[in-house]
């Protein structure tokens, strides 16, 4: 679950149509079913944060940092096993696979969500190139 999934779920509640091209999901559902329900933990396989053309991926277990711009590994932290999040795992031949697959859901998410001309004017704001 993410901060997207509070707004599919008030415009679920208030009967409005969802966002398009837009990630969150409504928890209404699992919600009205009660915490004894089976679904009622169910979340997302993974789940996206961005901040300062990075964007992150994180499975419940391993956290995978991308640089936006170049799409390279930036950070991988096994959160269960590092719960500190001092050691960081990217390029390890232990967590390759587990890189790999965050890797591509990131590429997916990008493909799906990234606004090319505003992430361009966000790197011309950032390296003062636009007043």
């Amino acid at each position: 679950t993410d901060q997207l999934d509070l707004a599919a779920t008030m415009l679920d509640i208030a009967g409005a149509a969802p966002f398009t091209n837009n990630d969150g999901r409504s928890l209404k559902p699992q919600v009205l079913s009660g915490p004894d329900d089976a679904r009622a933990q169910d979340g997302k396989e993974v789940i996206f944060s961005e901040l300062d053309g990075y964007v992150m991926a994180y499975d419940g277990q391993h956290k995978l940092v991308v640089d936006v711009k170049t799409r390279q590994p930036q950070q991988l932290i096994d959160t269960q096993e590092d719960p500190r999040e001092l050691i960081n795992a990217v390029n390890t031949e232990a967590l390759a696979a587990i890189q790999k697959h965050l890797l591509k859901k990131i590429e997916d998410h990008l493909a799906r969500n990234l606004d090319t001309e505003k992430f361009k004017k966000f790197e011309e704001i950032g390296n003062g190139m636009v007043s």
